[in-house]
């Protein structure tokens, strides 16, 4: 007997509820990222031509003995001669980015629509204006700069900016000193294979603003770059000019104290609030507990777990998804050695939750030392 479309429908729904959460993503994972039609990423291999100069200063390092120009030069040759082309909007693309932000985001629809507009841009102009992602620590910022290249079709290089120090990390040395490399710019473009990936910098808010006589200001490379001189880039290493116009920009700060007024003027500021319960219950629901118990088959969590440890959890001080990961993953980690004790499969259930924030209340730092006495 023939089925009908809201039969079919009905059934495909329920094999689908058959599935865990790690099924789920793995089954679509091809759906959610096509692959590239053949041939497509070839109408710009030219992004790099060497001028008459540099080809001349690569066969000069090509025939020395120094040590200097063989770093020179294996830098060089890492470098990539293309763009990646994001893949075209239409209808069916509109459908897969909604379902890869619902499977790594909760909520953040304001947010969502805003990036998605910026992709929409992006891939008929082939430029995007820097975002500046701003909230407290743990509401989603890092995960949806992560999303947001997926939403472009680009590759992504997190930089972390307080290891830089200053615009030297980010342009690079000068060939002449020992140990000098690329600066973190081009080492992303490496990386990534083409010369217009979304650059993440992750902490930009605790980066140094000093600069000295060798090396400028972090801020004045950023500016530079994001005031429209990306084509004019020069890494100080390598020595020739970079286009990075069609690079993207996300930048990742806590909040905007100390971050220089001409940044942040330069970019699209979009606040993160702090979850509230019911996200921080959804975020536990559908990503932290199942990634927790993931390659754990003998532990589980109860149904109501994740309301059951935010209701408990938000009084004592529990406010944040990286909180809550750190609870899960204790509460996992001691079912597996009851489980393995007992040789069976353990629930984690309402018992060993309060206990575990019991005894985070209960522990008090206490000082390191010898008994006075004994007892």
């Amino acid at each position: 007997m023939t089925q009908t479309p809201e039969q079919l429908r009905r059934e495909y729904i329920r094999a689908l509820s058959l599935l865990d959460l790690a099924e789920l993503r793995r089954l679509f994972a091809a759906c959610l990222e096509p692959p590239a039609p053949a041939g497509a990423e070839e109408e710009k291999a030219d992004w790099l031509p060497f001028d008459r100069n540099t080809r001349r200063k690569i066969q000069e390092a090509r025939h020395s003995q120094l040590a200097s120009s063989a770093a020179w030069l294996a830098a060089v040759d890492r470098l990539p001669h293309r763009l990646k082309l994001p893949p075209a909007m239409d209808a069916a693309r509109l459908d897969r980015l909604r379902l890869i932000w619902d499977s790594q985001v909760a909520g953040l629809e304001e947010v969502y629509e805003t990036l998605l507009i910026q992709a929409v841009n992006y891939g008929r102009t082939r430029r995007a204006r820097p975002l500046l992602l701003v909230g407290p620590p743990g509401c989603g910022k890092s995960t949806v700069s992560q999303v947001y290249a997926r939403m472009l079709g680009l590759p992504f290089y997190r930089i972390s900016c307080p290891h830089l120090g200053n615009g030297g990390g980010l342009a690079g040395d000068r060939a002449v000193y020992t140990g000098s490399g690329m600066g973190a710019l081009m080492e992303g473009v490496c990386s990534c294979g083409c010369g217009n990936p979304l650059f993440i910098l992750d902490e930009i808010d605790k980066v140094s603003a000093e600069s000295n006589s060798q090396n400028p200001s972090f801020s004045s490379v950023l500016l530079n770059l994001l005031d429209g001189f990306g084509h004019q880039f020069r890494d100080s290493f390598l020595g020739f000019e970079a286009d990075l116009s069609h690079a993207v920009f996300c930048l990742v700060a806590n909040d905007l104290e100390g971050l220089p007024p001409a940044l942040v003027d330069r970019c699209l500021v979009i606040r993160f609030p702090a979850p509230s319960r019911e996200q921080l219950t959804r975020i536990l629901d559908r990503f932290t507990l199942p990634e927790a118990c993931q390659n754990r088959p003998e532990v589980a969590f109860c149904p109501d777990a994740a309301r059951l440890m935010v209701e408990q959890g938000w009084p004592a001080g529990l406010q944040s998804p990286r909180q809550y990961e750190a609870l899960a993953s204790q509460l996992c980690g001691a079912a597996e050695l009851a489980a393995l004790r007992q040789g069976h499969r353990v629930e984690i259930g309402p018992a060993q939750i309060l206990g575990a924030l019991r005894a985070r209340r209960d522990l008090q730092p206490r000082a390191l030392g010898f008994a006075d006495r004994a007892g």
